[in-house]
């Protein structure tokens, strides 16, 4: 299910690369980077590496893991209106979350996201000086 919706997630990057909203190479990057989570997760689960843990589902970290390339896209989209449309689709992953972790371990989960939302924020208002002053962001 999480490589399906990774799939869809992709096509959506591809689409706003394609209506001029991100870089070819950023969607590049970012498939390629959701492509090494799903091998990372089949590896582990094929092995059975995961029955290891004491949570075997390792659920907390198939939420967390997307989120690097998902700072990395959000980071490299400069429109204020294609950053917002596919930051919901980089939520997706947390809303898996919902269904299985416990609360502590789901905010913690989601105070992830917004750490790594708010880096972004950060890293790109360092980059322009009047990225700040939009009352939209």
């Amino acid at each position: 299910m999480a490589g399906a919706s990774y799939v869809l997630q992709a096509l959506v990057v591809a689409a706003a690369a394609a209506l001029g909203g991100v870089a070819w190479s950023a969607v590049l990057i970012y498939a390629l980077g959701l492509a090494a989570v799903v091998a990372f997760f089949f590896v582990i689960f094929l092995s059975d590496l995961n029955l290891r843990s004491a949570e075997p589902n390792l659920t907390f970290i198939q939420v967390v893991s997307p989120l690097l390339p998902a700072v990395y896209l959000l980071y490299q989209i400069e429109s204020l209106p294609v950053r917002a449309g596919i930051l919901l689709t980089v939520m997706v992953p947390l809303l898996y979350g919902i269904l299985d972790l416990s609360i502590p371990r789901f905010l913690a989960a989601a105070m992830a996201y917004f750490a790594g939302y708010f880096g972004v924020f950060l890293l790109a208002g360092g980059r322009d000086s009047t990225y700040y002053d939009n009352p939209n962001e």
